[in-house]
């Protein structure tokens, strides 16, 4: 489904500060070992990260979203900032994710690109990390990787997605739901043994990749390879058709 971060529902009447609280859901939701504790942080000055985790170690994670809609001198300034601020303000900080509404540009082209502008201010910020003997990792999280998230086949963030977006994530677990409601109308009239299996379910099964389909493909396989095999062991076939026959029967191996 497209997600379009430009719609996302404005906190406070600013889109940005919507997309900051999206970043520190997803963020918040994120596996971490034993011990770890989350903090969001609140409005006002962040110290460079929206929100951090922080591990039994002492050790810290942060994330820094930026609502802006291409790579350029003004984010980077900003990013900038941010990283300088995080590193000041958590001295025990090793990661920064930084979260952007949008995929970088990379055209072939002779000036810079905005991946290669990122990587080049990545490679910057660790460098300069490094001369602090401070040890740096930036990731990103933009506009793919978080759509990634969002749309998880589980479902999970069906509900985040409806309140962000106004859109509904059709999960299997919502594919699911409207079926028991049909079921539940339709009441004595539905049984699974009059069921009728429709060419569009199959086209269905295919677009989301559902393993049913693969299992039903496979056991289609195996019937033909047994006929093919059946087929050999009862006629006395011919030079050509006994190739066909052993080119068929490779096909399905």
């Amino acid at each position: 489904m497209n997600i379009d971060f430009k719609a996302i529902r404005a906190i406070d009447g600013k889109a940005s500060t919507g997309f900051e609280e999206l970043v520190c859901q997803l963020a918040a939701l994120e596996p971490v070992p034993d011990g770890a504790r989350f903090h969001r942080k609140g409005p006002g000055k962040d110290g460079g990260l929206e929100c951090f985790a922080r591990f039994s170690d002492g050790i810290e994670y942060g994330w820094q979203a930026k609502y802006s809609w291409r790579f350029d001198h003004n984010l980077e300034r900003s990013l900038h900032s941010s990283v300088k601020s995080a590193l000041k303000k958590h001295p025990n900080l090793t990661k920064i994710f930084v979260c952007l509404p949008f995929d970088r540009s990379d055209p072939f082209s002779s000036n810079e690109t905005q991946l290669e502008a990122f990587e080049r201010w990545r490679n910057k910020e660790i460098a300069e990390a490094a001369k602090q003997d401070r040890q740096l990792e930036i990731d990103l999280w933009d506009a793919s990787a978080l759509k990634t998230k969002l749309t998880n086949p589980s479902g999970h963030h069906a509900g985040r997605i409806r309140y962000w977006f106004e859109s509904q994530f059709l999960s299997p677990g919502w594919f699911q739901d409207q079926f028991e409601r049909s079921k539940a109308a339709l009441g004595h009239r539905y049984t699974h043994e009059t069921s009728v299996e429709l060419p569009i379910r199959r086209a269905l099964l295919g677009a989301t990749r559902n393993p049913e389909l693969l299992t039903s493909l496979r056991d289609h396989r195996n019937e033909l390879r047994e006929a093919c095999n059946e087929f050999q062991t009862t006629f006395v076939l011919s030079g050509e058709d006994a190739d066909t026959m052993s080119a068929l029967g490779a096909l399905l191996d």
